[in-house]
């Protein structure tokens, strides 16, 4: 996935939640829920979330021991950049080095709902959703003093930053 300005980035750490396909049924479910909320006939297909009109959403898992990084991408609204510029999947002869990315249609939720979506809305929407599966924020386990300051940090020095979320 491309990343650029119009979408939105969802990451969720989960521990001892299933099979592959479960995680992505039960946090892609999760997500697709919101988005029906907000008036998007949202379903999740595989690790993608799509309506009617194309793919609205892309997501991925990373395993480590009994802990499951879920991670994923949905557009908000359309890219100004075309992706075959970039993607090499989109490219004539593509070959892919190990797991091959699968170019389908793609929409975006202004283009879905007709207008105009903003990330804190979308997030805030996400954000409930995933809670009424997880539990309160955090699931039940606190994080350190250092662990909020160190994410703090983080945040302020890398992750609001232009030139490092723009890089590329």
């Amino acid at each position: 996935m491309l990343h650029y300005p119009g979408n939105l980035n969802v990451s969720v750490v989960v521990g001892g939640v299933g099979s592959v396909g479960e995680v992505f049924q039960r946090l892609g479910g999760a997500v697709a829920d919101a988005l029906r909320e907000m008036g998007v006939d949202a379903r999740v297909r595989g690790s993608a979330i799509v309506e009617r009109f194309g793919k609205l959403s892309g997501a991925a898992q990373a395993r480590r021991g009994r802990a499951v990084l879920y991670h994923g991408t949905l557009l908000l609204e359309p890219d100004v950049v075309p992706m075959q510029r970039y993607l090499l999947a989109l490219r004539a002869g593509y070959a892919p080095a190990r797991v091959p990315s699968r170019p389908q249609p793609t929409t975006t939720l202004s283009e879905s709902l007709g207008r105009k979506v903003t990330a804190a809305e979308v997030a805030a929407a996400v954000g409930l959703a995933l809670s009424r599966i997880l539990g309160e924020p955090g699931g039940g386990d606190t994080l350190t003093a250092e662990e909020l300051a160190s994410a703090e940090t983080l945040r302020r020095s890398r992750y609001e930053d232009s030139t490092w979320t723009m890089r590329g």
